[in-house]
């Protein structure tokens, strides 16, 4: 329930927008445990969003999140690694983290996951698995993946 209060506070759904108020109950359901709520929280540190930015305590708050399974939290976590938000950059944990959430039908990292096999991100480049990932991501609406996809077919690469 805290979580929810924090997101109508981000919203301004039922009461004036207030991101302060959003993060006081945000961090109360992240203390808790919930991952969502540690989701939301990692993107408020991130962002400087209701809270001074501090991408070291978002990478914290993410790799909680990502640590329950939650897919954008992996695909945050992967995110920080492959930006180096909070964390020393590291390709080879991005890899892992969008291949984790991925596998959960995550849109965001079925994507990044294709930006790794392009760019050899912590996996060998591979246009055809690069394809297969921008492929899934682009069935599940993402305009960044469908535009990365047409660029692939484009130039003939992983695709017959």
């Amino acid at each position: 329930a805290y979580h929810s209060l924090g997101f109508c506070y981000q919203h301004g759904i039922g009461l004036e927008k207030n991101d302060e108020e959003a993060v006081k109950w945000f961090s109360l359901s992240a203390e808790q445990g919930h991952a969502p709520a540690q989701l939301s929280l990692g993107y408020c540190y991130r962002n400087g969003v209701g809270i001074e930015k501090n991408e070291t305590l978002a990478f914290v708050w993410f790799e909680k999140s990502a640590l329950q399974g939650n897919p954008m939290g992996q695909n945050s976590l992967g995110f920080c690694y492959e930006e180096g938000v909070g964390v020393e950059r590291n390709y080879d944990l991005a890899y892992k983290w969008y291949h984790k959430a991925a596998e959960q039908d995550n849109a965001w990292a079925q994507g990044n996951l294709g930006n790794c096999y392009t760019m050899g991100w912590g996996v060998e480049k591979d246009y055809r698995e690069a394809y297969y990932s921008f492929h899934k991501s682009a069935k599940n609406n993402m305009p960044r993946s469908q535009f990365r996809l047409a660029g692939i077919y484009e130039k003939g690469l992983g695709v017959e």
